[in-house]
């Protein structure tokens, strides 16, 4: 309860500071001009993709019950951590995954999932008779 409050309120702040017209409703001028502010590297395609995101209704505003639902559990203290979690590296499932840009030269994510499951095939592969060697000893 404590952490609901306090979350509650940060982003509160935090969105009333980004509504600059105090309407109630954050704008995609609004949220644009609130990151260029804090980075101003930031092209419009990412910031069209977090608006999209965060507007689920899809009405072309923000309400504040959109914004703490899309930021409530990101870690952070600040609307710049918060964006840069964002950007470098949350997705929810079924979205396309913005992979993190200091992962390692050379890991692909699809020879990682590969490998990951050809070591599962062989690791019951290999243990799968000695589980029925087991149970078989059991009864």
């Amino acid at each position: 309860m404590v952490f609901s409050k306090k979350q509650d309120k940060k982003l509160k702040k935090i969105f009333e500071t980004i509504d600059s017209d105090k309407n109630g409703f954050l704008s995609l001028e609004e949220v644009s001009y609130a990151i260029h502010k804090f980075d101003s590297e930031v092209n419009e395609d990412t910031i069209d993709h977090l608006f999209l995101k965060m507007d689920t209704k899809h009405d072309g505003k923000i309400s504040y019950q959109e914004f703490l639902t899309f930021y409530y559990l990101i870690p952070g203290e600040s609307l710049r951590r918060k964006f840069d979690s964002f950007v470098k590296g949350s997705f929810d499932i079924g979205d396309n995954i913005v992979v993190p840009e200091d992962r390692p030269k050379g890991t692909n994510p699809l020879v990682t999932l590969l490998a990951g499951g050809i070591a599962g095939a062989i690791s019951r592969t290999a243990t799968a008779p000695l589980d029925r060697l087991k149970t078989i000893m059991q009864v």
